[in-house]
């Protein structure tokens, strides 16, 4: 069994075609299988995002990297 990586649609049916002309040729029927992959299985994050990050009416603590500074504050909006 061979398994082929599925693209998109036109691929697979072009690719589905050319198979069953092989498979008339050789006399050995020939069916494709394809697979489809997660995206997130492809690419990994590096770290995960926190939950609040897709919440709102949320308090926030931000520190300079730099300099002791820090900020406070509060949104009602999505916190992005």
């Amino acid at each position: 069994m061979i398994t082929i990586p599925f693209k998109d649609q036109r691929s697979a049916d072009g690719t589905r075609k050319q198979l069953q002309s092989l498979s008339s040729k050789i006399g050995v029927r020939l069916q494709p299988v394809f697979t489809s992959q997660k995206i997130g299985g492809v690419l990994k994050t590096r770290e995960p995002k926190p939950e609040i990050i897709s919440q709102q009416c949320v308090v926030y603590l931000f520190k300079c990297g730099l300099c002791d500074m820090a900020c406070v504050g509060y949104t009602n909006r999505h916190l992005h």
